[in-house]
């Protein structure tokens, strides 16, 4: 049986992006570009509740945003997805460190954190 090493890869890696960089001018009306291997974290508890809230905020160095919005912080850009649910994105070497955080920070509360 072969041995099957896994790795992480961006699925944008077989079109040579770099190659295909154009240098920025008046004639272009939309840019993309790609922010490879990033963490999603998904949290979950009641947001309008005063000590989630502030344990979020503890973690991720932003307030929870209101409905339909975004905000930034020390973690990356926390994105609200419903009265209960977050998603965090964040750099993919600080995703351990940012979920064991939340662990703590969610200590006696009814509240999680999951890597997505």
């Amino acid at each position: 049986m072969p041995n099957f090493q896994p790795y992480l890869q961006s699925p944008l890696a077989n079109f040579n992006l770099p190659a295909e960089t154009v240098l920025v001018d008046n004639k272009q009306q939309v840019r993309t570009n790609e922010l490879p291997l990033l963490g999603y974290i998904v949290i979950r508890g009641e947001l309008a509740d005063a000590a989630i809230a502030a344990a979020i905020s503890q973690v991720t160095g932003a307030a929870v945003p209101a409905a339909g919005q975004f905000t930034s912080g020390d973690a990356g850009v926390l994105l609200w997805q419903s009265p209960d649910e977050l998603l965090l994105i964040t750099r993919r070497a600080e995703l351990t460190q940012r979920l064991a955080a939340f662990d703590a920070a969610f200590a006696g509360l009814f509240a999680q954190a999951v890597d997505n």
